[in-house]
This record gives C-alpha cells, structure tokens and sequence, in this order.
C-alpha cells in the first residue's frame, strides 16, 4: 500500500497550542503513516548482526522440552514495546551426525512446539573444508496496543566447521537481524523524499531510545532520489536532529510500532551532510574550481567546453593504479588533438608532491594534477565521495554530465570506450 505523503501545516499564530509554560508548541512539519516491509535483508548498509546467548537453564516458567532435544540450549527474545514487550522463548540443540533442532515460541510449554525449518547452505572453513551454515526466517506476533504485528527475523547458527576450533563456543548462541523495516514518505521544505525506519537492534519498539549514544533506530531518507540509501547523508538516527535541505528538524514516532511519525523544526542546528553524487552515465558531475600543482587554477567544468575530459583519482602509491597508467597515457596521446583532456587529481600523502611529480615525469602523464597531500581526505575525493583507485570519469565538458563510468574506462575497456565517443571527432 502506498504511504500517504506528508501535509504541510501552517502555524496560526492565535490557533497555535500553548504549553504551560506559556510558549506556542511547535507544529508538526510534516506527518507520515508507515507501512510495514519485510523481505528487507540487504536493502540496507545498516545490517549489524545481533547475538543471543543462550544457557543450558531454562528461563523461569518454560516447561515441556520435548524428551528428543538431550542437550537443549535456552534463550529468550524481547520484542515490541519497552514497557510491555512481548517474550519469545529460544531452545536450540544440537543432535549428533543430524541437523541442528530449533524451536522458538511464545508459549511457556515447549511439547507441542514444532521445530523451525532451516535453509542450508554450503560453506569454506579455515582450512577448506566443507560446512554448512543453517538460517531461517520466522515472523513473530508482536503485541502493540494498536494491534498485533508479525515482525520477521533472519536467524543463522554458526556453520558446522570442522576446521572451525572455535565452533563448540559459537554453538552457546544464535545470531538475528530484523527483516522488516516501515517505509513511508516525508515532505520537507516541498520537497517529498522516500524514508523508513529501521530496527537496527531489533527491539521492535521505534519510539524509546535504547540509549543515549544511539537510539537503536535508524531514520533512512533517499536524499538524492537514485533509489538507493547511501550511508553518508541519507542514514540518520531517528532521534536526533537531521538537516534536509540547510533546515534541521527532528523525528517524533508517535508509538512504539512506527506507524506513524511527526517532523518537527528542530530548536538544535546540524549542519547538512550531502550523500555522494550519481556518478554514472549522464548524471552532472560535482563542480569544483582547485589549483593544480602548476599553481594554476582550474575551474571544473567551465574549462572544458567543447572537448572531454578524464577526470583520474589516482595515487602514486597504488599498485592497481600503476597498471591503469599506461593505458591513460596512451589514451591521451592518442585523442588528445581529437577533444580529450586528462585531469588528474591525487589521494596522496603529505609531503609526496615531489613524488608525485616525479612519477608522473617518468610516465608521461602531460596533464595537469591537483594534490593537497590529504590522502583519501583530499577536498575532491570527499566531493566526490572517493573509495576506490583508480577511478576514472568521462566527462562532456560543455554539459558538465558524466558519459562513462570507472569500469567503462578501466584497462583496455578505456580505448574501446574514447573510440566510440569520439570516433565522429574530426
């Protein structure tokens, strides 16, 4: 079901609510419904594995093991609200040359439970052999007091490796991660922006902070529209303040299960944090002006009408990036008088720039390079968001857009690549 967008309100100063204290309480930005999404496992660079522990006493109450688990292991899971969470009761053994037997409930009599069903899977030990790891998924009846809702987890056991000498201990415990998250739509500043929730520690309660360092709920807001949440500038903590647009507001959940949320102007400033630009085909790339190591200025598209330019991160300490070298030399001689231009830009090292433009003498790279010797902090590999060397970009310098990406322009890729774009290119 799709989320009903944000509305917008105005605040009336005479309609406005008074709070005791006499000052007008702020009125929401936006409010949102979130739905429920499950089947969410690797949607999210937030998938941070949580771990049950488990004893070989059974949790006081829990009666019933059934007589064929002779070693049964106990745990117990806490889900929904803080005040009133819902316990699900974990039992776990391990029966020899057989699968692992699992039950997990709500009920405090474990005889008529029926065991879950794992999915295996084959995996390489330490040494090379063979093992299997077992996971599944089960979707618990979590008690709300708007209602019941089924929150499913990914559970995993340990794989049965026998290279593994830590695997006895790693039998003492079941790893789990949320495979659910609410999802719904935020508009802020007329602008409305895809945004969920997310359960990172699993509690199934997103309006109480498990602490005051993180609050164990991710607020994820696809800031850029590509469709993708991106950890830098899109992932957030849902309790703190968050900057969209140059304006700070705050998050209010209104209840433990998420469905429905506030954004409030927020009376702390943050400043805004970008996600990382599209770089892909026919997406602008980030404009910048830099001096280059000539002491030149170099203003980024501007410069380069009418021609294309490779702009190349590079290092001179890079083994991958040595093997890309010769093919941009040989890519510059070639097209150079047909419309190609080199940019370099350095993640180096303080104090290499003799280095750096000693290296680039021996290579024949005859372009100009931009260097400030702050490594993968330079200025253009934040703009960027730089993590990977070499990468090159194709660049028309007259629309400023991107016309080929890294792996378009890597190795003999990179010919194949300037052949057909420029081969209409007198």
């Amino acid at each position: 079901m799709k989320a009903f967008a944000c509305i917008a309100l105005l605040l009336l100063g005479a309609a406005a609510p008074i709070l005791a204290a006499g000052k007008p309480k702020p009125l929401p930005v936006c409010t949102a419904h979130f739905y429920l999404q499950t089947g969410i496992v690797g949607q999210t660079t937030q998938n941070q594995p949580r771990v049950l522990g488990l004893l070989p006493v059974p949790p006081s109450g829990v009666t019933g093991t059934p007589a064929y688990m002779l070693h049964p292991l106990y745990g117990q899971l806490s889900m929904g609200p803080s005040a009133h969470p819902t316990l699900f009761n974990v039992v776990l053994d391990y029966p020899q040359s057989q699968p692992p037997v699992m039950l997990i409930t709500r009920s405090s009599n474990l005889a008529s439970v029926k065991p879950v069903v794992w999915h295996t899977e084959k995996v390489k030990g330490f040494q090379g052999k063979i093992g299997l790891r077992y996971s599944v998924v089960v979707s618990l009846a979590v008690h709300y007091s708007s209602g019941t809702a089924r929150l499913p987890l990914l559970i995993t056991l340990p794989s049965t490796d026998p290279s593994n000498l830590n695997a006895a201990a790693e039998k003492d415990a079941i790893v789990y991660m949320p495979d659910y998250m609410r999802k719904g739509e935020l508009t802020l500043g007329g602008k409305t922006y895809t945004a969920m929730l997310y359960d990172e520690y699993c509690r199934g309660d997103f309006e109480t902070p498990a602490n005051p360092l993180f609050s164990g709920t991710w607020l994820l807001i696809d800031v850029n529209h590509n469709g993708i949440i991106d950890p830098r500038g899109e992932t957030y903590d849902a309790h703190k303040p968050f900057n969209i647009g140059g304006v700070t507001y705050r998050l209010r959940v209104l209840g433990p299960s998420g469905r429905k949320v506030e954004v409030l102007p927020s009376a702390v400033s943050v400043p805004q944090i970008l996600p990382p630009p599209i770089l892909t085909p026919g997406h602008l790339a980030p404009a910048f002006t830099a001096t280059d190591m000539a002491g030149k200025t170099v203003q980024f598209p501007q410069d380069y009408r009418g021609r294309y330019v490779l702009l190349y991160f590079w290092g001179s300490w890079c083994g991958d990036c040595s093997q890309q070298n010769p093919y941009m030399v040989q890519a510059w001689k070639q097209y150079h008088s047909k419309g190609l231009d080199v940019l370099g830009i350095s993640i180096d090292y303080a104090n290499s720039a003799s280095q750096v433009t000693a290296d680039m003498q021996k290579l024949g790279m005859q372009w100009p390079n931009i260097y400030d010797g702050k490594l993968w902090q330079a200025q253009l590999a934040q703009l960027y968001f730089i993590r990977l060397i070499p990468t090159p970009l194709l660049v028309d310098g007259t629309t400023g857009r991107i016309v080929a990406a890294r792996d378009e322009l890597l190795h003999q890729n990179l010919a194949a690549t300037l052949q057909r774009i420029l081969k209409n290119k007198p």
